[in-house]
């Protein structure tokens, strides 16, 4: 999933956005976009979600976004409906690699 390059350089390609000292990174398909980086975190994030079974997994398409109901430094709180049923969706803020907040 993850192509980690150290101290060996491939084509410019594979890395050219992705260097950081002696490691160069891949970007992963991810529902939360391009990730800039693997950390502990992030590979358990995505171990988990491998592991979960189809049946828990959900589509945005699926839910139908109301209003904000808060937001804060990562991101927005929605209302929204899910198969009939109130709920409350968090959707992160995209932050551009490099970018100042």
């Amino acid at each position: 999933m993850l192509k980690v390059y150290a101290n060996k350089r491939p084509d410019s390609d594979a890395c050219s956005e992705y260097s950081s000292g002696s490691s160069s990174y891949t970007p992963l398909p991810s529902p939360l976009g391009r990730l800039r980086s693997m950390t502990k975190e992030k590979a358990e994030i995505l171990q988990l979600r491998a592991e979960l079974r189809s049946t828990h997994h959900l589509s945005l398409l699926n839910i139908d976004l109301k209003e904000p109901i808060g937001n804060g430094s990562f991101g927005k709180v929605y209302r929204g409906i899910y198969r009939g049923k109130s709920v409350a969706v968090k959707r992160y803020k995209v932050v551009a690699f490099g970018a100042k907040n």
